[in-house]
């Protein structure tokens, strides 16, 4: 169990009493024990719920106390109420380690906090985890904070291809090294497009709100530690060397769509349209293409690939429109494909 940190490696429960009780468990999508289904009979032998903490709100079953192993997969104590994390003890009424960080500060200036306070979407296997430090540069810098952290668990925690980790981490590392910091993407570009026609009123005000609500997330972007830009009347040669840039973590592009997947920035459908096709040099991510027929493919066919998600992580997504929208129909018409990452 501990190869993998614990989370989600238990492969069987036995409890040994007037007679044996085998169970297997079931886990949720972070690795948390979620029920025990007795092996005899296929009947629920336990059922836990949690907070947001990791504490346990609700255990029913007959193997719900006797069973220790629950929140991230991790020992309980039910005296002390304790988790054993390996280097740490967790104590979730609490939502904090009664321990320091063994790095200080340069965990984050929470030294007692598990992931962040973000125990929903989150992890943390051994107690420790990859640190991100995001200071709005074009990079982010990275480091483990344990010699058997490795690179698939920074994948993992930056939401990115693991095997596209020595382009998008700078390095020739097989194995990290403990502490050394590593550069990974941290940009956030937002591209508009030129000459957008406030002729067709609906079509217009469903950009120009695309727009708005983008600019709010740039701020809430920047103010995370993320670089983000935003590129007004951007021209076609200037997106494609956004989407070339190192760096880059989310592409975001608002405008017209010039038929079949492509994307126009110059507004204008006799100029060359920015094809979709693989540009970036890992996959990113997530690319969102917020124009009409984005997610077209060549001859009409829609809901299929088009080339764009060659362009994104496979742990990532593409975002585009099947047909042309405006302010009434956009959700009919949105698409999300997983990325690719193909070249």
């Amino acid at each position: 169990m501990q190869g993998a940190g614990g989370v989600g490696g238990l492969l069987e429960v036995s409890y040994y009493g007037s007679s044996t009780t085998n169970c297997f468990p079931a886990f949720d999508g972070n690795g948390n024990l979620a029920a025990l289904v007795n092996a005899a009979d296929g009947t629920m032998a336990a059922n836990y719920e949690y907070g947001p903490f990791g504490e346990v709100i609700r255990a029913t079953g007959p193997m719900a106390k006797a069973n220790p192993f629950r929140f991230s997969t991790k020992y309980q104590d039910d005296e002390s109420d304790m988790l054993y994390y390996g280097h740490r003890y967790y104590k979730p009424s609490m939502g904090t380690w009664p321990s320091r960080d063994p790095i200080q500060e340069d965990g984050g200036f929470n030294i007692y906090g598990l992931v962040g306070g973000d125990c929903i979407n989150k992890a943390d296997l051994l107690g420790l985890e990859w640190v991100i430090e995001r200071k709005n540069g074009f990079l982010a810098t990275a480091y483990c904070t344990t010699p058997v952290d490795t690179f698939l668990d920074l994948a993992n925690t930056v939401h990115l291809d693991y095997s596209d980790y020595k382009i998008w981490a700078h390095t020739s590392d097989d194995v990290p090294s403990y502490c050394k910091k590593y550069l990974v993407p941290n940009s956030i570009i937002i591209d508009f497009g030129a000459n957008i026609d406030p002729g067709d009123r609906h079509e217009f005000n469903f950009l120009q709100n695309v727009m708005e609500a983008n600019e709010i997330l740039a701020n809430r972007w920047w103010s995370e530690g993320y670089f983000c830009a935003i590129t007004p009347s951007a021209s076609s040669s200037l997106i494609t060397q956004h989407l070339r840039m190192d760096g880059l973590y989310y592409y975001i592009w608002v405008g017209h769509g010039n038929g079949f997947g492509a994307i126009n920035g110059d507004g204008n459908k006799r100029l060359p349209a920015v094809q979709p096709r693989r540009y970036t040099r890992y996959g990113i991510q997530q690319l969102r293409l917020w124009g009409c027929d984005t997610a077209q493919t060549v001859g009409g066919n829609h809901h299929l690939p088009n080339g764009w998600e060659k362009n994104v992580a496979r742990v990532g997504g593409f975002m585009g429109f099947t047909e042309e929208v405006d302010l009434w129909n956009w959700e009919k018409y949105q698409v999300w494909i997983p990325g690719t990452n193909q070249r």
